[in-house]
């Protein structure tokens, strides 16, 4: 789940490419332009992270409902092969995720710098690892605890 707080309108969000693996939103990939797919990182980085989004519009069995819960799993899974926008935050804007390590992101971690990793999830991002995003804090999204970060405009390291 990714719950855009803060946000610059008239983004452009890449949607030419498809999951190498399945994924979920709120989660950060990186995009391999030349096979036009984008998938989790190899190593845990706070560079180039877009965030997956995805259209909800429901299907099958599901197709004549027309108010789904923000958190109905199809609207926040992604398959493999499958299209979703990406969305790279900017300076200034703040969004949500429930993909986090649950164990370090914590709210007495506020104001640590995070990165992505292998699985997607943000974490706490290693002693010198350059990062602008930054956990404001948890953010309680009616009873889910999701992870608040902001984008900052230079980046900055823990120590």
């Amino acid at each position: 789940m990714v719950r855009d707080l803060m946000v610059h309108e008239g983004k452009i969000a890449p949607a030419f490419c498809k999951a190498a693996a399945a994924c979920a939103t709120g989660m950060g990939v990186v995009i391999d332009r030349a096979a036009k797919t984008f998938a989790l990182p190899e190593a845990a980085t706070a560079d180039n992270i877009y965030v997956v989004h995805k259209e909800r519009i429901p299907t099958g069995v599901y197709a004549g409902i027309a108010d789904l819960s923000d958190y109905f799993e199809e609207s926040n899974t992604v398959a493999a092969d499958e299209f979703a926008p990406l969305w790279m935050y900017e300076f200034g804007e703040e969004f949500a995720v429930d993909a986090y390590n649950t164990t370090n992101v914590t709210a007495e971690a506020a104001g640590q710098y995070l990165a992505v990793g292998t699985d997607g999830k943000w974490d706490i991002a290693a002693s010198g690892v350059a990062s602008k995003y930054r956990l404001v804090g948890l953010y309680d999204d009616a009873g889910h605890a999701l992870a608040r970060i902001e984008v900052m405009d230079a980046t900055g390291t823990n120590s």
